[in-house]
Protein backbone atom coordinates (compact mmCIF):
# COMPACT_ATOMS: atom_id res chain seq x y z
CA UNK A 1 0.00 0.00 0.00
CA UNK A 2 1.17 3.62 -0.70
CA UNK A 3 -0.20 6.91 0.27
CA UNK A 4 -1.72 7.67 -2.57
CA UNK A 5 -3.89 4.03 -2.51
CA UNK A 6 -7.76 5.62 -1.82
CA UNK A 7 -8.79 3.35 0.85
CA UNK A 8 -6.74 5.42 3.20
CA UNK A 9 -9.08 6.84 5.73
CA UNK A 10 -6.70 10.25 6.68
CA UNK A 11 -9.26 11.74 9.08
CA UNK A 12 -7.97 8.73 11.17
CA UNK A 13 -4.50 9.81 10.94
CA UNK A 14 -3.64 12.28 12.71
CA UNK A 15 -0.47 14.50 13.34
CA UNK A 16 -0.26 15.36 17.08
CA UNK A 17 1.15 17.61 19.44
CA UNK A 18 0.52 19.07 22.93
CA UNK A 19 1.79 22.16 24.27
CA UNK A 20 1.76 23.52 27.55
CA UNK A 21 3.89 26.96 27.95
CA UNK A 22 3.90 29.87 25.31
CA UNK A 23 7.67 28.46 24.67
CA UNK A 24 6.41 25.12 23.60
CA UNK A 25 3.58 26.72 21.82
CA UNK A 26 5.98 28.70 19.70
CA UNK A 27 7.85 25.19 19.03
CA UNK A 28 5.10 23.58 17.53
CA UNK A 29 4.09 25.92 15.52
CA UNK A 30 7.44 25.86 13.87
CA UNK A 31 6.69 21.72 13.45
CA UNK A 32 3.12 23.09 11.80
CA UNK A 33 4.58 25.54 9.55
CA UNK A 34 7.38 23.17 8.02
CA UNK A 35 4.61 20.45 7.57
CA UNK A 36 2.30 22.87 5.97
CA UNK A 37 5.18 24.33 3.68
CA UNK A 38 5.83 20.13 2.93
CA UNK A 39 2.18 19.17 2.48
CA UNK A 40 0.73 16.28 4.72
CA UNK A 41 -2.59 13.99 4.19
CA UNK A 42 -2.76 13.44 7.87
CA UNK A 43 -4.48 15.88 9.49
CA UNK A 44 -3.48 17.64 12.54
CA UNK A 45 -4.67 18.42 15.71
CA UNK A 46 -3.10 20.25 18.82
CA UNK A 47 -4.12 20.41 22.36
CA UNK A 48 -3.47 23.12 24.74
CA UNK A 49 -4.45 24.00 28.18
CA UNK A 50 -7.57 24.66 28.29
CA UNK A 51 -7.23 28.41 30.70
CA UNK A 52 -5.85 29.60 26.90
CA UNK A 53 -8.52 31.74 25.57
CA UNK A 54 -7.93 31.27 21.60
CA UNK A 55 -10.43 34.83 20.95
CA UNK A 56 -8.32 37.11 23.57
CA UNK A 57 -6.73 40.36 22.70
CA UNK A 58 -4.18 42.92 22.96
CA UNK A 59 -3.56 43.56 27.09
CA UNK A 60 -5.89 39.85 27.62
CA UNK A 61 -3.26 38.26 25.52
CA UNK A 62 0.02 39.01 26.72
CA UNK A 63 2.33 36.11 26.21
CA UNK A 64 0.71 35.74 22.49
CA UNK A 65 -0.99 31.97 22.97
CA UNK A 66 -4.38 33.34 21.62
CA UNK A 67 -2.09 34.96 18.67
CA UNK A 68 -0.32 31.80 18.36
CA UNK A 69 -3.51 29.50 18.48
CA UNK A 70 -5.17 31.26 16.28
CA UNK A 71 -2.09 31.34 13.56
CA UNK A 72 -2.16 27.81 13.90
CA UNK A 73 -5.45 27.41 13.06
CA UNK A 74 -5.83 29.74 9.73
CA UNK A 75 -2.13 29.23 8.62
CA UNK A 76 -1.47 26.05 9.08
CA UNK A 77 -4.95 24.75 9.29
CA UNK A 78 -4.30 22.94 12.69
CA UNK A 79 -7.63 22.21 14.63
CA UNK A 80 -6.84 23.68 18.13
CA UNK A 81 -8.48 21.18 20.81
CA UNK A 82 -8.56 22.96 24.50
CA UNK A 83 -7.24 20.45 27.45
CA UNK A 84 -10.78 19.63 28.92
CA UNK A 85 -11.25 17.22 25.98
CA UNK A 86 -9.24 14.87 28.08
CA UNK A 87 -10.22 15.48 31.53
CA UNK A 88 -12.26 12.86 32.11
CA UNK A 89 -9.25 10.59 32.51
CA UNK A 90 -6.89 11.17 35.34
CA UNK A 91 -3.84 10.07 33.96
CA UNK A 92 -4.11 14.00 31.85
CA UNK A 93 -4.31 15.85 35.01
CA UNK A 94 -1.64 14.00 36.57
CA UNK A 95 0.67 14.02 33.60
CA UNK A 96 0.06 17.30 31.89
CA UNK A 97 2.78 19.56 31.85
CA UNK A 98 5.43 17.02 32.41
CA UNK A 99 7.80 14.77 30.29
CA UNK A 100 5.02 12.47 29.92
CA UNK A 101 2.56 14.76 28.35
CA UNK A 102 2.64 12.99 25.19
CA UNK A 103 1.52 9.85 26.31
CA UNK A 104 -1.74 11.04 26.26
CA UNK A 105 -1.82 10.24 22.54
CA UNK A 106 -2.52 7.12 23.67
CA UNK A 107 -6.03 8.55 24.94
CA UNK A 108 -6.86 9.57 21.17
CA UNK A 109 -9.30 6.27 20.61
CA UNK A 110 -11.42 7.98 18.07
CA UNK A 111 -8.10 7.96 15.77
CA UNK A 112 -6.28 4.71 13.86
CA UNK A 113 -2.76 6.14 14.68
CA UNK A 114 -1.13 9.68 15.89
CA UNK A 115 2.31 10.29 15.15
CA UNK A 116 3.72 12.45 17.70
CA UNK A 117 6.69 14.90 17.16
CA UNK A 118 9.34 16.02 19.85
CA UNK A 119 9.63 20.12 19.37
CA UNK A 120 13.33 19.94 19.18
CA UNK A 121 13.24 18.68 15.57
CA UNK A 122 12.58 19.89 12.40
CA UNK A 123 10.65 18.25 10.04
CA UNK A 124 12.56 17.79 6.25
CA UNK A 125 10.34 15.38 4.10
CA UNK A 126 6.59 14.31 4.07
CA UNK A 127 6.33 11.99 6.67
CA UNK A 128 3.01 10.73 5.77
CA UNK A 129 4.74 7.52 4.70
CA UNK A 130 4.90 6.34 8.61
CA UNK A 131 1.00 5.89 8.83
CA UNK A 132 1.35 2.61 6.86
CA UNK A 133 3.89 1.24 9.38
CA UNK A 134 1.94 -2.26 10.57
CA UNK A 135 -0.18 -2.33 12.87
CA UNK A 136 1.74 -1.97 16.53
CA UNK A 137 1.28 -0.26 19.90
CA UNK A 138 4.22 2.06 19.32
CA UNK A 139 7.24 2.62 16.71
CA UNK A 140 9.86 4.61 17.18
CA UNK A 141 12.93 5.67 15.59
CA UNK A 142 15.88 2.95 16.67
CA UNK A 143 19.18 5.45 17.06
CA UNK A 144 22.52 4.56 17.81
CA UNK A 145 23.17 6.21 21.13
CA UNK A 146 27.60 5.89 21.17
CA UNK A 147 29.88 2.32 22.57
CA UNK A 148 28.41 2.17 25.70
CA UNK A 149 24.51 2.27 25.48
CA UNK A 150 24.95 1.16 22.02
CA UNK A 151 21.13 0.72 20.48
CA UNK A 152 18.02 2.18 21.93
CA UNK A 153 14.51 4.03 20.82
CA UNK A 154 14.02 7.27 20.78
CA UNK A 155 11.11 9.15 21.74
CA UNK A 156 11.90 11.96 19.13
CA UNK A 157 9.38 10.29 16.54
CA UNK A 158 6.12 8.43 18.02
CA UNK A 159 3.68 6.30 16.16
CA UNK A 160 1.31 5.91 18.52
CA UNK A 161 -1.85 3.19 18.05
CA UNK A 162 -4.72 4.78 20.49
CA UNK A 163 -6.43 2.05 22.47
CA UNK A 164 -7.74 2.24 26.23
CA UNK A 165 -5.97 -0.80 26.80
CA UNK A 166 -2.81 0.57 25.56
CA UNK A 167 -3.71 3.91 27.83
CA UNK A 168 -4.27 1.51 30.80
CA UNK A 169 -0.44 -0.30 30.62
CA UNK A 170 1.13 3.14 29.93
CA UNK A 171 -0.83 4.74 33.55
CA UNK A 172 0.55 1.34 34.97
CA UNK A 173 3.81 1.77 33.79
CA UNK A 174 4.14 5.85 34.71
CA UNK A 175 3.14 4.99 38.27
CA UNK A 176 5.94 2.18 38.74
CA UNK A 177 8.59 4.60 36.90
CA UNK A 178 11.80 4.89 39.29
CA UNK A 179 11.89 9.64 39.86
CA UNK A 180 15.14 9.18 36.97
CA UNK A 181 13.53 6.81 34.70
CA UNK A 182 13.55 8.00 31.05
CA UNK A 183 9.82 8.02 29.02
CA UNK A 184 11.64 5.96 26.81
CA UNK A 185 12.56 3.43 29.48
CA UNK A 186 8.52 3.09 30.62
CA UNK A 187 7.77 2.69 26.82
CA UNK A 188 10.29 0.10 26.56
CA UNK A 189 9.32 -1.89 29.64
CA UNK A 190 5.85 -1.39 28.99
CA UNK A 191 5.63 -2.65 25.30
CA UNK A 192 8.94 -4.32 25.33
CA UNK A 193 8.87 -6.27 22.06
CA UNK A 194 6.22 -5.06 20.45
CA UNK A 195 7.62 -1.86 19.42
CA UNK A 196 8.41 -1.27 16.13
CA UNK A 197 11.79 -0.18 14.85
CA UNK A 198 11.57 2.89 12.54
CA UNK A 199 14.97 3.24 11.02
CA UNK A 200 17.39 5.67 12.15
CA UNK A 201 17.96 6.83 8.52
CA UNK A 202 16.56 8.98 7.11
CA UNK A 203 14.07 9.43 10.36
CA UNK A 204 16.57 10.13 12.90
CA UNK A 205 19.56 12.03 11.72
CA UNK A 206 20.69 13.74 14.86
CA UNK A 207 22.55 17.07 14.89
CA UNK A 208 25.13 14.80 17.30
CA UNK A 209 26.09 12.82 14.48
CA UNK A 210 27.87 15.74 12.97
CA UNK A 211 30.38 15.74 15.93
CA UNK A 212 31.18 12.19 15.37
CA UNK A 213 34.53 11.11 13.79
CA UNK A 214 32.90 7.48 11.99
CA UNK A 215 29.17 7.46 10.97
CA UNK A 216 29.21 3.39 10.27
CA UNK A 217 26.02 2.90 12.45
CA UNK A 218 24.39 5.82 11.09
CA UNK A 219 24.99 5.03 7.27
CA UNK A 220 23.91 1.53 8.34
CA UNK A 221 25.63 -0.13 4.85
CA UNK A 222 22.83 1.34 2.64
CA UNK A 223 23.45 3.28 -0.62
CA UNK A 224 25.03 6.09 -0.63
CA UNK A 225 27.18 4.27 2.17
CA UNK A 226 29.98 7.10 2.14
CA UNK A 227 29.14 9.50 4.38
CA UNK A 228 28.38 13.31 2.91
CA UNK A 229 26.94 16.67 5.91
CA UNK A 230 25.14 17.72 2.95
CA UNK A 231 23.61 14.96 1.21
CA UNK A 232 22.79 13.09 4.57
CA UNK A 233 21.30 16.66 5.66
CA UNK A 234 18.98 16.35 2.35
CA UNK A 235 17.92 13.02 2.37
CA UNK A 236 16.80 13.43 6.08
CA UNK A 237 13.12 13.23 6.71
CA UNK A 238 13.67 14.34 10.12
CA UNK A 239 16.22 16.62 12.09
CA UNK A 240 16.43 16.28 15.67
CA UNK A 241 18.45 17.99 17.96
CA UNK A 242 20.75 15.76 20.23
CA UNK A 243 23.87 17.42 21.09
CA UNK A 244 24.69 17.70 24.93
CA UNK A 245 26.34 19.71 26.28
CA UNK A 246 25.22 21.84 23.64
CA UNK A 247 21.69 23.15 24.83
CA UNK A 248 18.48 22.47 22.68
CA UNK A 249 18.39 25.17 19.86
CA UNK A 250 15.97 27.49 21.83
CA UNK A 251 18.85 28.15 23.69
CA UNK A 252 22.11 29.67 22.36
CA UNK A 253 25.31 27.76 23.82
CA UNK A 254 27.73 30.37 25.17
CA UNK A 255 31.00 30.76 22.47
CA UNK A 256 33.44 29.31 24.91
CA UNK A 257 30.93 25.72 24.62
CA UNK A 258 30.27 25.57 21.32
CA UNK A 259 33.89 26.61 20.76
CA UNK A 260 34.73 23.26 22.88
CA UNK A 261 32.30 20.51 21.32
CA UNK A 262 31.64 21.93 17.79
CA UNK A 263 32.61 19.19 14.82
CA UNK A 264 36.50 19.24 14.36
CA UNK A 265 38.06 19.90 10.90
CA UNK A 266 39.20 17.09 8.85
CA UNK A 267 42.13 16.53 6.84
CA UNK A 268 41.05 16.60 3.32
CA UNK A 269 41.53 14.04 0.90
CA UNK A 270 42.82 16.85 -1.32
CA UNK A 271 46.48 17.90 -1.69
CA UNK A 272 46.29 17.12 2.43
CA UNK A 273 44.54 20.55 3.19
CA UNK A 274 41.59 20.79 5.63
CA UNK A 275 37.66 20.12 5.09
CA UNK A 276 35.50 21.71 7.74
CA UNK A 277 32.41 21.10 6.06
CA UNK A 278 31.33 19.10 8.92
CA UNK A 279 31.51 21.99 11.48
CA UNK A 280 29.97 24.63 9.09
CA UNK A 281 26.71 22.32 8.54
CA UNK A 282 26.73 21.83 11.94
CA UNK A 283 26.79 25.42 12.68
CA UNK A 284 24.01 26.17 10.15
CA UNK A 285 21.60 23.74 11.51
CA UNK A 286 21.48 26.13 14.42
CA UNK A 287 21.81 29.61 12.91
CA UNK A 288 18.95 28.27 10.22
CA UNK A 289 16.70 27.11 13.47
CA UNK A 290 17.14 30.47 15.18
CA UNK A 291 16.28 32.27 11.49
CA UNK A 292 13.04 29.87 11.52
CA UNK A 293 11.84 30.60 15.10
CA UNK A 294 12.43 34.23 14.76
CA UNK A 295 10.12 34.40 11.63
CA UNK A 296 7.43 32.01 13.01
CA UNK A 297 6.74 33.15 16.76
CA UNK A 298 8.35 36.94 16.19
CA UNK A 299 9.48 39.12 18.68
CA UNK A 300 10.05 37.66 22.39
CA UNK A 301 10.58 34.24 21.46
CA UNK A 302 14.12 33.98 19.99
CA UNK A 303 17.00 32.43 20.96
CA UNK A 304 17.94 32.96 24.65
CA UNK A 305 21.61 32.69 25.14
CA UNK A 306 22.55 30.51 28.01
CA UNK A 307 22.53 31.27 31.65
CA UNK A 308 25.11 29.21 32.88
CA UNK A 309 27.43 25.96 31.99
CA UNK A 310 25.66 22.76 32.08
CA UNK A 311 26.11 20.46 35.07
CA UNK A 312 27.93 17.33 33.70
CA UNK A 313 28.34 15.30 36.85
CA UNK A 314 26.17 12.22 36.89
CA UNK A 315 24.59 12.47 33.38
CA UNK A 316 23.59 9.61 31.62
CA UNK A 317 24.23 9.80 28.11
CA UNK A 318 20.89 9.78 26.74
CA UNK A 319 21.39 12.22 24.46
CA UNK A 320 24.36 11.50 22.40
CA UNK A 321 27.64 9.74 23.20
CA UNK A 322 30.40 10.64 21.04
Amino acid sequence: MTVDDNRIDWNGLQYVQFVTTPESLCDSLMIWSKIEEIGSRGQRKMYYPSEWDIEAKGKDDPNHVSIFLRQAVKLYYVNAIPLEALNEITLAKSIWGGPYTNLLAFNLTQYSRVLVIDPASVVQKNLDLLFLIPPAPIAMPFIYWGKTDRWHFSTQLMLIEPSAEYLSQVADGIKAAGPQEYVVDTLTKVFNRKIIKIPQRPFGLSSGEYRRETHHEYMDNRAPNKWDPDRMLKEAAILHFSDYPIPKPWIQGSQELVNQYMPKCRRSEWFGGTNCRHRQVWLSLYSDYAEHRHTVCGKGFEVERQKESPDMSGLRERLFQL
